[in-house]
């Protein structure tokens, strides 16, 4: 959901993900964990189905999927004073005006819960450039957040 924006498309990722997995399951060398080389092929997935639907993608207004999202940095004293639903919504529409790159980083690392090992075998990224990406990828929702809710 995180990479396509749209619950069908995340389902067509998924079963194509799995298909390709059980096609190509002897070329799985072990050098990574199997959750991590499942991984790539979904995000490989996820993109080839984003190019090939361009026209078509639009994001759903699904508020569901913020349920149980972590906290992703120390949120100022201002937001803590929110409920939790109203903290809820507002991360879950911060995340979708974040950039692809900055949603994937932040999916993987805290929704997926996968190491910047596990991320650097998942996306071929270099340790440094996953560390960098995390790094922008929580000042942008910082930045996003702050400016949606007029926070300074």
């Amino acid at each position: 959901m995180g990479i396509v924006q749209n619950e069908s498309l995340a389902e067509d990722a998924m079963q194509n993900a799995f298909m390709r997995a059980f096609q190509n399951l002897s070329s799985f060398k072990g050098r990574s964990t199997f959750k991590t080389w499942l991984m790539r092929i979904l995000i490989n997935e996820s993109f080839k189905l984003i190019n090939a639907n361009k026209r078509f993608l639009y994001k759903e207004n699904n508020e569901e999927v913020v349920e149980n999202t972590p906290d992703l940095f120390r949120l100022s004293d201002e937001l803590l004073a929110l409920e939790k639903n109203e903290l809820q919504q507002m991360l879950h529409k911060s995340l979708a005006k974040l950039s692809e790159h900055a949603q994937l980083m932040l999916n993987l690392f805290y929704l997926e819960e996968m190491s910047i090992k596990e991320i650097v075998q998942a996306t071929s990224y270099s340790p440094a450039n996953v560390k960098t990406s995390l790094y922008r990828a929580r000042k942008e929702l910082k930045a996003v957040i702050n400016k949606s809710y007029n926070l300074v």
